[in-house]
């Protein structure tokens, strides 16, 4: 799956729409409170 997805480190997290693709990638470690990320977040669910 790593080379399926182009993983380049861990952790890696994806944001899947609802059309299964990948609307968000991120390597490393993030803060999901930042408003930034929220705000992707939120426009996933609103979708």
């Amino acid at each position: 799956m790593a080379d399926a997805f182009h993983v380049a480190g861990i952790p890696t997290t994806f944001l899947i729409d609802k059309m299964g693709r990948i609307a968000y990638k991120a390597v490393g470690g993030r803060n999901y409170a930042d408003s930034d990320i929220r705000s992707i977040i939120e426009k996933l669910i609103a979708a």
